[in-house]
């Protein structure tokens, strides 16, 4: 169990702070230089904080059926992560798409970056379960190279 926490935190932050901080792919998504200023700056303490167990739910749902179906390869692991995060993700596109815009952030975000916010989750979890899986391999099998 250590090794899978020990794991999902490295991944979260690593994928995190590469993809949002650094390649600033929200951004170059979304063209949305306010929302994402909002989201990963002024609240950068809540943000990561709600990330960091979103992630948490979103993975753990596609863990669930990456078991279930006894899926062993990676490729079609990152698929199923994939699929799940286009359900969950664009399942609250729809529910907030379908609603006026109100004030809060996520129902503003959906409305402003429309389905561009499943497209950035998709790379967001599927690059955090690669990251996941890799370390957790080398952790279970105590080896690197």
């Amino acid at each position: 169990m250590y090794e899978h926490l020990v794991s999902y935190i490295f991944s979260f932050t690593f994928v995190t702070v590469t993809v949002a901080y650094i390649l600033k792919i929200p951004y170059l998504l979304t063209n949305n230089k306010q929302l994402v200023n909002e989201y990963y700056g002024k609240n950068f303490s809540k943000s990561a904080l709600l990330d960091l167990f979103l992630f948490a739910i979103y993975l753990g749902i596609s863990q669930i059926i990456i078991n279930y179906l006894n899926i062993n390869t990676t490729l079609y692991k990152l698929i199923t992560v994939a699929i799940s995060t286009i359900i969950i993700s664009g399942s609250f596109a729809i529910y907030f798409l379908s609603k006026p815009v109100d004030k809060s952030f996520f129902s503003r975000w959906f409305h402003g970056v429309g389905y561009k916010a499943v497209v950035y989750d998709i790379i967001l979890l599927t690059f955090s379960y690669f990251i996941y899986d890799y370390l957790l391999t080398i952790s279970i099998n105590k080896t690197l190279v």
